[in-house]
């Protein structure tokens, strides 16, 4: 028995597919999506991804750098008080500075986490309307995103995101293209 023989066969033969299934009915069954959540979705993305049982019987999966990635944003997100949690786009700073000492990340890294949780607040509210509506659920990730992309929240917040980043690297760079 190769286990990553039998994740790549898993995946091939539509594992992937029941995996985003399992997603969507986690995201649409929370009544409300803040930094609690988002935890219970990274935790359980390191049991679909194997990373928690495979660093015992590999030790080089330790050092995936997708294994390590979740676990810096779990580590993160525990470090966060009870309000941050519940108000992640509200965390100022000294707040950051304070969570990204105590996880032993960079403060960066906590921006990133800040901003993964609100990609999926957004999928997590389309999804929830799509639920509540009555309408089909995505079926693979491509669609969940021309779900979102093709409504106008989807469109305003990916405006939104663009015209900040020229912002930002205007104030950097003072020059609007790179």
């Amino acid at each position: 028995m190769n286990i990553i023989t039998d994740k790549f066969d898993e995946w091939r033969s539509g594992g992937a597919d029941k995996q985003f299934g399992q997603m969507v009915d986690q995201l649409t069954g929370f009544d409300k999506f803040d930094m609690n959540e988002f935890l219970l979705t990274l935790e359980d993305a390191t049991k679909m991804a194997g990373i928690k049982g495979l660093k015992t019987k590999m030790p080089w999966a330790s050092n995936d750098p997708m294994a390590q990635e979740l676990m810096r944003f779990i580590k993160i997100v525990e470090m966060m008080s009870p309000e941050e949690r519940a108000q992640p786009n509200k965390i100022k700073p000294p707040q950051k500075k304070r969570i990204a000492v105590a996880a032993e990340a960079e403060i960066s890294e906590v921006n990133t986490v800040i901003t993964r949780w609100g990609h999926s607040y957004m999928m997590w509210e389309t999804l929830k309307e799509l639920k509540d509506s009555g309408k089909a659920m995505p079926k693979d990730i491509d669609e969940a995103q021309s779900i979102l992309m093709s409504s106008p929240k989807g469109r305003a917040r990916a405006q939104n995101s663009q015209i900040k980043a020229m912002k930002k690297r205007y104030k950097k760079t003072g020059k609007m293209n790179a």
